[in-house]
């Protein structure tokens, strides 16, 4: 599978390629040729992936993570031009926590997890203020989006 993330062989190109955690599965060298794949195919793309300035992604998810500086490095290295980066996905509670499909069913049908739910809500909406140094360390997901240096992608 990782080999083929490094090598793909499309016949066309592409205006946007949205990439969501893919960068953790792979090593240093398959990121490099990877972002390389992204600068062949696309003309922008946005990648997302466990953010590793939050320490609980390794103790209680157990998922693999990627710095907000590795995949700013990465785009710099295919000649990418930034549009934005940071950190999204600050909820009121730690990576790894799941729900059974019972629990889950369950969750709109009392009250009070219908109170937890909006309460949830809101705080997404007020997600955008939360202070930089704060979501670094919290939030879920690092992020880039930007421009690649490809010349001939998406036409």
């Amino acid at each position: 599978m990782v080999e083929s993330l490094c090598k793909w062989q499309l016949s066309e190109h592409f205006d946007l390629l949205l990439c969501c955690e893919v960068l953790q599965r792979l090593n240093q060298k398959e990121q490099t040729a990877y972002f390389s794949q992204i600068n062949t195919y696309a003309k922008k793309a946005v990648i997302f992936a466990p953010n590793s300035a939050n320490s609980q992604h390794a103790g209680l998810s157990g998922l693999k993570t990627v710095s907000l500086s590795c995949i700013q490095d990465l785009t710099k290295t295919i000649g990418g031009k930034l549009i934005k980066s940071g950190w999204l996905d600050v909820p009121p509670f730690p990576p790894g926590l799941t729900r059974s499909d019972s629990k889950r069913g369950d969750a709109l049908s009392s009250p009070f997890q219908k109170f937890l739910f909006w309460g949830v809500n809101r705080w997404a909406d007020a997600e955008g203020l939360i202070p930089q140094g704060i979501r670094k360390n919290h939030a879920h997901i690092a992020y880039a989006a930007f421009n690649t240096g490809a010349p001939n992608a998406a036409e």
